[in-house]
């Protein structure tokens, strides 16, 4: 009984470990707020406090982590919606760390930012293949002109929305080798819209 104790406890303190590396870079009170968490309560967890699933969950989503990563340290990557594949956990501006510093810097919880990479040419040469993309994920997007996030049978990409007064929506690419597309009030959009795209990473290309 006392060995099965101590490796909950050992186990309590680790999860608490790696839920204050998390919080430190996105910022303690910022979690807090972002997660519906009280400020002490959230230091009780740090401190090797034990929780309910559903706050590991709230936690990690707020954190731009999994829940694996909180409750057993398993490799931590960005939500990603769709097939695109995630960042590794080291290095990469997906990564935990590095994506907290991403939302402070763009004033986005880290839970509403979604990462996937481009693919193809169509919004070349503004977009490339390959690079990373981050789009701020919204309940309901307001389309204003801009480039979004949609998801299109199971993938995401990325596409220049802009809705006319009339109410149809014009799907551009930046590649002028595409034609716009037009989709009128009383067609079924063949895609769902996450939201606007609000970073772009790439290499340096000659």
């Amino acid at each position: 009984m006392e060995e099965e104790a101590a490796r909950k406890e050992d186990a309590l303190r680790r999860r608490g470990e790696r839920l204050r590396e998390a919080a430190n870079a996105f910022g303690i009170m910022r979690l807090a707020k972002a997660a519906g968490v009280p400020y002490t309560t959230l230091r009780d967890y740090m401190a090797g406090g034990d929780m309910k699933l559903s706050i590991v969950a709230a936690l990690a989503r707020a954190c731009g982590v999994t829940i694996d990563w909180i409750a057993h340290g398993a490799e931590s990557v960005t939500e990603v919606i769709g097939p695109s594949k995630p960042a590794e956990a080291s290095g990469s501006p997906c990564a935990p760390t590095d994506l907290a510093w991403l939302s402070s810097r763009l004033g986005i919880a880290a839970g509403d930012l979604v990462a996937f990479d481009a693919d193809g040419d169509a919004m070349a040469p503004v977009i490339r293949d390959g690079d990373l993309l981050v789009a701020h994920r919204l309940e309901r997007a307001v389309i204003a002109p801009a480039v979004y996030a949609v998801e299109v049978e199971g993938g995401l990409v990325a596409r220049r929305l802009e809705q006319r007064v009339d109410g149809a929506l014009v799907v551009r690419t930046d590649n002028p080798r595409y034609e716009p597309q037009v989709i009128s009030p009383a067609q079924k959009r063949p895609f769902r819209i996450i939201g606007p795209v609000v970073w772009q990473a790439g290499p340096i290309r000659s």
